[in-house]
C-alpha cells in the first residue's frame, strides 16, 4: 500500500478516523470480479472521540439485556427439554397401558380415602371395568350396590 495512505480499519486500528475525503482507490480481483478499497490519508486523520457517558450507560443497558434475554432463551431450552422428556415419558407410558389392556387380565383400583396417615378410611371403592362389577363384596354389602 502507498506510504501514508490507510483504509478505514486500520486508522480506527490505530484510534483514528478519516478526516477528509479519500486519497485513492485501490481495485483488485481478476475476471470480472473486481473489488474496491478506498484509501485515506493518515495526515488528515482526526483522533476517534471516545464514547459519551450517554453512549456508555446505553450499551450497558444493552448490554443488561442481551444477558437476561440470554439467560430466558436458556430457561425457554431446558423447559423445552423437560417437556419433550415428559411427552416420551407420557407416550411410553400410554404405550404400555395399551399392551396391559390388550392382554385382558387388568383391573383398576382407584380408591378414595379420607385422609394420607394410618386412620384413614375408604370411603369409595373402585369398580372393576372388565365385570362392572364393584371389587369389594363387603363394601357393595354395605352400600347396597
Amino acid at each position: 500500500m502507498p506510504g501514508g495512505l490507510l483504509t478505514k480499519t486500520a486508522l480506527k486500528a490505530e484510534g483514528l478516523k478519516p478526516g477528509g475525503p479519500p486519497l485513492a482507490t485501490i481495485r483488485y480481483g481478476r475476471r470480472g470480479r473486481y473489488q474496491e478499497t478506498v484509501l485515506y490519508g493518515r495526515a488528515q486523520a482526526v483522533p476517534r472521540p471516545g464514547a459519551t457517558p450517554a453512549q456508555l450507560a446505553a450499551l450497558k443497558k444493552a448490554q443488561e439485556v442481551r444477558k437476561e434475554n440470554e439467560e430466558a432463551a436458556e430457561i425457554e431450552r431446558e423447559e423445552a427439554e423437560w417437556q419433550a422428556w415428559l411427552e416420551e415419558q407420557a407416550a411410553e407410558g400410554r404405550a404400555a397401558l395399551r399392551e396391559i389392556v390388550a392382554r385382558g387380565n387388568w383391573l383398576s383400583l382407584d380408591t378414595e380415602t379420607t385422609d394420607k396417615d394410618e386412620d384413614a378410611e375408604v370411603i369409595e371403592w373402585p369398580w372393576s371395568p372388565l365385570s362392572a362389577r364393584c371389587c369389594s363384596r363387603a363394601w357393595c354389602a354395605r352400600s347396597g350396590r
